[in-house]
C-alpha cells in the first residue's frame, strides 16, 4: 500500500488508505490462503492430516465462513471451527475440484488485522476438459492470534453468472 510512483495513495476494499504491512505479514497470509485452499480441495502432501480439520484450522475458533449469491441471499453460514468441519463434510466435490485464486489483496486495519479478497474459480477436475463450477470474490478479515494469521470471517461471494449461483 502507500504512495504510487506518482505520489498518490490508494483507497483499499474498504475505502481505507492503508499504510505498508510488513512482508513478511503479507507471506503469512498469502500462505494462509494457499493452505486454506490446498485443504478445500483434499491435498494432503503439503497440507497433512484430515482435510475438514486443516480447512476449519485456517479459521479463528470462532472464525465465519459464508456463501452468499450475487443477490445478497445467504446460502450457509456457519461459525465456529466445529461448525466449520459439520459443513465441510457436506461440500460434494472435494477431490474433483480446484480452486485457483487470482488478484489477491491486503489492506492492513492495524498491526494484527487485515482486510483481504481475491477472484476466484473452481474447476472440476474429474472432467477432460475442466470445466469452472464456481466463480465470485472472497471477501474476507484475517486476524494475527498466538502470531498466526487466521480467518476471522471469509464470505464467497458468487458472480451472478456462476454456474453455482
Amino acid at each position: 500500500m502507500g504512495a504510487s510512483p506518482r505520489g498518490e495513495t490508494g483507497a483499499g476494499l474498504s475505502g481505507r488508505t492503508g499504510a505498508a504491512m510488513p512482508v513478511a505479514d503479507q507471506l503469512a497470509i498469502r500462505d494462509l490462503f494457499a493452505r486454506h485452499f490446498y485443504a478445500l480441495d483434499g491435498l494432503t502432501t503439503l497440507v497433512p492430516g484430515a482435510p475438514a480439520r486443516s480447512w476449519a484450522g485456517t479459521f479463528t475458533p470462532d472464525g465465519r465462513f459464508a456463501i452468499v449469491r450475487a443477490s445478497g441471499e445467504t446460502v450457509v453460514e456457519v461459525a465456529g471451527r466445529p461448525a466449520l468441519e459439520a459443513l465441510f463434510a457436506q461440500f460434494p466435490d472435494v477431490e474433483r475440484t480446484r480452486h485457483w485464486i487470482n488478484d489477491l489483496l491486503i489492506e492492513p486495519i492495524d498491526a494484527d488485522t487485515a482486510d483481504a479478497g481475491c477472484y476466484i474459480i473452481a474447476l472440476d477436475i474429474g472432467t477432460n476438459p475442466a470445466p469452472i463450477i464456481r466463480t465470485g470474490v472472497y471477501v474476507d478479515r484475517v486476524v494475527r492470534q498466538d502470531g498466526a494469521w487466521l480467518f476471522a470471517s471469509r464470505r464467497l461471494i458468487l458472480d451472478p453468472s456462476s454456474p453455482a449461483a
